[in-house]
C-alpha cells in the first residue's frame, strides 16, 4: 500500500488521551479515510503543525488502545498490517492478539486479492507474528462455514474464496 497521495490528518495527543479524548471524532476521521482514497492519521501532531512538540512522549500502550477502541467504534474498517509495521511506534505493534473475527476478515480479504495462495503466502502477508496454527484454525473454520475452499493437499494446498 502506497502512502503517496493519501490525505493527512493531525491529532494532538490530547485528542486521544485522558478526559479530553474525542474517540467519536477520531472514528469519523478513520471512516472518512476508508470512504475516500485512504489517509494518514498523525497522532501527537496538532493541526497546523509539522512536528510533535519537543519532548512529547507517546505512552507505549497507546497504539494498542487506539486500535482496540477504534475497532469498537468502526465496523468493517481495518488497518492493513503492512501499514502498522511501517509506523515508528516506540512500542512493538503486533497482531498476535488480533480478535478472531478480525483475523477471519483479514484472511478473507487476502484470499480475495490473492486467490490460490498457499498458507505460507497468506501467513506472510497478514502477519507472521500470528501463530501458523491459529491461521490454520481460522482457515478450517472458514472452510467449515463454506467461505473458503481448498485445492490440493499438504504442501501443494491452495486456498480460494468459495463461490
Amino acid at each position: 500500500m502506497s502512502l503517496e497521495g493519501q490525505l493527512p490528518d493531525r491529532k494532538s495527543l490530547r485528542a486521544v488521551t485522558g478526559k479530553t479524548a474525542d474517540w467519536s471524532e477520531l472514528a469519523k476521521d478513520c471512516v472518512a479515510f476508508a470512504n475516500a482514497l485512504g489517509g494518514r492519521l498523525l497522532i501527537g501532531i496538532g493541526d497546523g503543525e509539522e512536528l510533535p512538540p519537543q519532548g512529547q512522549r507517546i505512552p507505549p500502550e497507546l497504539p494498542d488502545a487506539l486500535r482496540r477502541r477504534l475497532g469498537e467504534l468502526t465496523v468493517n474498517v481495518a488497518v492493513q498490517p503492512e501499514l502498522l509495521r511501517t509506523l515508528d511506534f516506540p512500542a512493538v505493534t503486533t497482531l498476535k492478539r488480533i480478535e478472531d473475527h478480525r483475523l477471519r476478515a483479514l484472511v478473507l480479504e487476502d484470499l480475495g486479492r490473492y486467490p490460490g495462495s498457499p498458507i505460507g503466502d497468506v501467513h506472510r502477508r497478514i502477519g507472521e507474528e500470528i501463530p501458523r496454527r491459529r491461521l490454520r484454525s481460522v482457515l478450517s473454520e472458514l472452510m467449515a462455514a463454506g467461505a473458503v475452499r481448498i485445492a490440493g493437499r499438504l504442501r501443494s494446498a491452495r486456498y480460494f474464496l468459495a463461490g
